[in-house]
């Protein structure tokens, strides 16, 4: 966009908005009011009056038409520029969080993103804040306007916890002393599996899934809200998996970190 490209441009912009907002007789108020000296004012005056956009009237300097149609088109232009950006950016303006007690209407709450979830604590300092848009009891969803910052989030990380291949009977051959050792030290937040096997091994070690079905992209998704995942899967899924998230991780600024550990 030219006008933010081109601080010429931009200062001509500005002077037009101050001269139709105030009167300004003198330069030196003029310079002032945006740091320049009085020469500077001046040079940009002389430009702007030969291009039609300001004259003097009664000793007082003051946009021309031409010089108001000029800062009426330049602010619509900016304004299409912003709301297009807005969107590319996706610019949330209100969210959902869910209450972690008791929240009344406009009150101010700090944004923490916790469990997966994004809560609100009333009165609470946060990297991320905003306003109630009404009421909510502890547990409740409730909006949030008013939004400033970003909500502090440490990524989790995807264990992968590989079954043994056909030739040692897939998840019977797999150890479960080493598969518990796993869980303890890793505690995961998450348990997903993959498939008959991955399924199969969570029964026989007493494990209830957390995830079943497209149980990657879930868990992908977990990891990024800050949730640990031991995913279960065969050899064959865990390269198929291995190969999306690098593929993944190459084009992304937020890396999924993940480990390869053998059941066998």
């Amino acid at each position: 966009m030219t006008l933010l490209r081109d601080l010429r441009e931009t200062t001509k912009l500005l002077i037009l908005l101050e001269l139709v907002k105030r009167e300004h007789s003198k330069l030196k108020t003029l310079a002032e009011r945006f740091g320049m000296t009085v020469q500077g004012i001046s040079d940009y005056l002389k430009t702007m009056t030969t291009e039609g956009l300001v004259h003097n009237v009664g000793g007082v300097y003051k946009p021309t038409k031409e010089g108001v149609q000029f800062l009426h088109d330049r602010f619509s232009e900016l304004r299409r520029f912003i709301e297009s950006s807005a969107k590319d950016l996706a610019i949330i303006d209100v969210c959902w969080a869910i209450a972690a007690s008791d929240i009344r209407k406009g009150q101010k709450v700090g944004l923490i993103m916790e469990d997966g979830y994004l809560k609100a604590y009333p009165g609470k300092r946060s990297s991320s804040t905003g306003r109630a848009l009404f009421g909510s009891k502890k547990g409740q969803d409730i909006a949030i306007s008013e939004l400033d910052g970003i909500a502090g989030l440490n990524p989790g990380k995807l264990v992968f916890g590989k079954i043994p291949g056909i030739e040692k009977k897939g998840s019977r051959g797999a150890n479960l002393s080493k598969l518990k050792r796993l869980m303890s030290g890793e505690n995961p937040d998450l348990v997903a599996v993959s498939g008959a096997s991955g399924r199969a091994l969570a029964s026989r070690a007493g494990l209830e899934p957390d995830v079943e079905f497209a149980p990657l992209q879930a868990s992908i998704e977990a990891v990024e809200k800050g949730l640990s995942v031991l995913y279960l899967c065969t050899e064959e899924h865990c390269n198929e998996a291995i190969s999306h998230i690098m593929e993944r991780n190459a084009n992304s600024e937020d890396k999924v970190a993940f480990e390869v550990i053998s059941l066998d």
